[in-house]
């Protein structure tokens, strides 16, 4: 049986649209693979996380992507998040250099439920409901992706991309991707906590001994 003209015109459709998923799942794969190295190669770790965040950005083109790390405030016990690094591609999207950015939890209640249990969320800003809408829009947010950032069995923070011109929606291969960012990103976390770990050891195992030297000394004299 002959296959009409609009069945054939819709298959190319959909095979235009699976190749344009391809290449941009293999793309971001690429960016994802080089921030990972730039985890690893760079020692000083802020400039590391600010050229992979880069690396990730420019292959996803997106318009801000930023990492957010939970909080509890002592004397509201209130649940937070800031904004601790950032990357946009152009300085008016900037929100670290305009004083920064705190979110509450309970403006973004279902978002942070579903990161907490370790699942990504998105949506798009006009389907938010109130805060959460205006936040988004006072920074031009007009679709959000965050996947949560997991140390150990606790969520950690957040990696959040901002798509400021477009209302895009993420592929489930493109999210499972940027998983991978967000897992190496929690292992360098967790390779500069060891570091710190191991240089207080070391530091205290010096003053102890040093402190050991000053008493052998006083006995002699």
């Amino acid at each position: 049986m002959a296959i009409s003209v609009q069945r054939q015109e819709q298959q190319k459709l959909q095979g235009t649209d699976h190749g344009a998923d391809a290449a941009r799942s293999h793309a971001l794969l690429t960016g994802v693979a080089k921030a990972a190295q730039r985890l690893l190669s760079i020692a000083d770790f802020d400039a590391a996380v600010n050229e992979a965040l880069a690396e990730i950005a420019q292959a996803a083109e997106i318009d801000r992507i930023y990492i957010l790390e939970n909080c509890l405030e002592t004397e509201t016990n209130r649940q937070s998040a800031s904004m601790v690094y950032e990357w946009v591609t152009s300085a008016p999207l900037r929100v670290l250099g305009s004083g920064g950015l705190t979110v509450y939890r309970e403006d973004f209640e279902e978002q942070c439920a579903m990161n907490e249990r370790g699942q990504p969320f998105q949506i798009l800003a006009r389907d938010l409901s109130e805060p959460a809408r205006t936040i988004q829009n006072r920074y031009e947010a007009v679709s959000l992706l965050t996947v949560p950032i997991m140390c150990g069995e606790g969520w950690w923070g957040v990696i959040g991309f901002d798509d400021c011109t477009a209302e895009r929606v993420w592929s489930s291969a493109e999210i499972s991707v940027l998983e991978t960012a967000a897992a190496n990103f929690a292992a360098a976390l967790q390779r500069r906590e060891a570091s710190v770990a191991l240089k207080r050891r070391d530091a205290l195992l010096n003053s102890v001994n040093a402190a050991a030297q000053c008493l052998v000394v006083t006995d002699e004299l």
